[in-house]
């Protein structure tokens, strides 16, 4: 009778533990993972030129407002976001003609929603789409060019690329090298960690690995805040899809990249 209480006791106490271990996952078997509230830094996206582009960046800026008035734009972004989350005044400014018959626009090709390859390599996304439509209605050629997005500006000033529309974030540092059109979108710069850590805070973060794509505006919002940015090791990547994929196989603890970016990959990963 004692083996009996003993073996059922110690049957109890392997699946409690079970239970307490057990990984939170999707639908396809992958960990889950979760933005936490505690945000970075706010910030917005624009398209960026050559400073002396001035005309050029004008005519993307009419042809983006004019989407706004007449409800493409909201089009668009209803198909990427389930609504529109555009923020562009549609107002326009006087423009010179421009004579450029082809453009190359530099993006970043693993940054989804905004641009990305799709499962059959083709470059896909929010951005994509609407400046395939900003290009129609001036009737020019686009060029899609995958760049190194650590080295975008410099392929921006040596004439690799004629202007940089990618999730690219506005900032002051930037504003001195390049000429920005106005904001079209707003986000934030977000950490995402496991569903199964106990991380709930950027606080809860100090003293861990934490993942960021080289370059980008998460390493600036990161290193402007210096009490985070001392408090925990950080992990360079040249993708953002590479990092959250390390993330949830524990290589790092936490990813700080842009909260569009994480909320379509955990959607995307979770069907």
């Amino acid at each position: 009778m004692k083996r009996i209480i003993v073996f059922c006791v110690a049957a109890l106490l392997v699946f409690l533990v079970a239970g307490c271990t057990q990984t939170n996952t999707n639908s396809s078997g992958d960990v889950s993972l979760v933005v936490l509230e505690d945000k970075l830094a706010p910030e917005e996206y624009g398209i960026g030129f050559r400073k002396d582009d001035t005309a050029l960046a004008a005519a993307v800026g009419n042809a983006l407002a004019e989407m706004k008035e007449d409800g493409t734009l909201a089009e668009i972004s209803q198909s990427w976001f389930g609504k529109d989350v555009t923020t562009i005044s549609g107002e326009k400014v006087e423009a010179e003609p421009i004579e450029a018959t082809k453009l190359t626009m530099g993006l970043d090709d693993s940054f989804p929603p905004m641009g990305f390859r799709d499962e059959n390599g083709e470059l896909v996304g929010f951005d994509v789409d609407v400046a395939k439509e900003v290009a129609s209605r001036l009737d020019i050629e686009l060029v899609l060019q995958p760049i190194d997005w650590a080295v975008k500006e410099q392929e921006l000033a040596t004439n690799k690329i004629d202007f940089i529309w990618n999730g690219y974030t506005i900032t002051d540092q930037r504003k001195e090298q390049v000429l920005f059109t106005e904001a079209y979108m707003s986000n934030n710069q977000a950490a995402v960690v496991r569903s199964d850590s106990d991380y709930k805070t950027l606080d809860d973060l100090a003293g861990k690995k934490v993942g960021v794509q080289s370059g980008s505006s998460a390493m600036d919002a990161i290193e402007a805040n210096e009490g985070f940015a001392s408090s925990i090791e950080l992990v360079e990547f040249k993708e953002n899809t590479v990092a959250l994929q390390d993330l949830e196989k524990g290589g790092v603890d936490a990813v700080v990249l842009d909260e569009v970016v994480a909320n379509y990959y955990i959607k995307t990963k979770s069907k």
